[in-house]
């Protein structure tokens, strides 16, 4: 049934979204020590991967800055949501990773269809999720593969899903994905090295999420292509073609917390002409009202953002402490009060 199949499969997707948003509202945390373990799930021909660590969860600034942010509300909704609907305790998480292997566009460049797995670690009572799997899950089977109970059924479209149920982890997606991420568990597939060495060059955290624009399906990179000849004169958009990798990661360093971007491009002259862009970027937004009259946020694009360039890469760094969120936040809400007053 499709909304039966897809609110299971948004479910978890959920979780992982949850534990991101958590970690991006949070400082006071450490570095994270399961990275060698996540990068190994993920197959090779990947284009991107998406990991999140879940122990910002018992972090007691998050909070404090979600309300400030003004989505502590809706977080505490989606982590209610997910623990009635599948009854996991998102305490009881560890770690999630969503993996993108493959997708097709239609002729409008929409979205058409998408191979993707979510790899969850934790501890799962897992009678329970079978039952609900089972209940909410027109046509499923049950079969074993590499000696591993999957569970395997059609959506409406076609598409063969699977989900793995285990007590120390849950495994959902299209089925090849999902086969795949068995067979590298079984030590039989071959895991993504490339987009390992990526995810070990920009270093551990809470947040890692890399891009390997190799792997990019062929209807993507065409609308790429597309969009770069389309806007030839936005330097970032016509630097699209030339990228090799992206790779984004969340860390604290003390009390401080840290954001970094590396990108590496074909050449250096294409790093260098994305480094002024990134310059060129941040000096319109200075002249901008709001930064211009909002100290606070105007300090923070002076001070806390660097772009850099290392040969063909451009590296960008945001260092920001929580108590300067905070007033960022507060210094804009007064700014937006005082406009709508007028």
């Amino acid at each position: 049934m499709r909304g039966n199949t897809r609110s299971i499969l948004a479910l978890f997707l959920t979780l992982v979204f949850v534990l991101s948003m958590a970690t991006l509202s949070s400082g006071c945390i450490g570095g994270s020590n399961d990275s060698k373990e996540w990068v190994k799930l993920v197959p090779k021909g990947s284009f991107a991967a998406f990991y999140v660590d879940a122990k910002i969860l018992s972090d007691e600034s998050t909070e404090s800055l979600m309300r400030a942010l003004d989505v502590y509300h809706d977080y505490k909704k989606a982590l209610n949501e997910i623990e009635d609907s599948t009854n996991v305790s998102p305490s009881d998480v560890e770690w999630g990773l969503f993996v993108l292997y493959d997708l097709s566009l239609n002729e409008e460049g929409d979205v058409e269809a998408i191979d993707f797995a979510v790899y969850i670690k934790g501890k799962f009572n897992t009678k329970d999720l079978v039952k609900r799997l089972k209940n909410s899950t027109e046509g499923i089977r049950e079969l074993e593969y590499r000696d591993v109970t999957l569970y395997k059924w059609k959506d409406y479209d076609g598409t063969y899903y699977g989900a793995v149920i285990e007590s120390d982890y849950v495994l959902i997606g299209t089925l090849d994905v999902v086969e795949k991420i068995i067979d590298l568990k079984k030590g039989k597939g071959k895991y993504d090295e490339e987009m390992s060495n990526i995810a070990d060059e920009i270093g551990d955290g809470y947040i890692v999420a890399v891009s390997n624009y190799k792997n990019l399906p062929s209807g993507l990179r065409e609308e790429f292509e597309k969009i770069s000849e389309e806007v030839p004169t936005i330097p970032f958009v016509s630097l699209l073609s030339e990228i090799k990798y992206e790779a984004f990661v969340y860390r604290p360093v003390g009390n401080v917390l840290t954001i970094k971007e590396v990108t590496e491009l074909d050449s250096e002259e294409s790093a260098d002409t994305l480094v002024k862009s990134f310059e060129g970027s941040l000096a319109m937004l200075s002249t901008m009202p709001m930064f211009k009259e909002n100290e606070k946020l105007k300090k923070l694009v002076r001070d806390n953002i660097k772009v850099q360039q290392e040969g063909t890469k451009v590296i960008v760094t945001i260092e920001v402490s929580v108590d300067q969120i905070s007033e960022i936040v507060t210094e804009l809400k007064s700014y937006e009060s005082k406009y709508e007053s007028w």
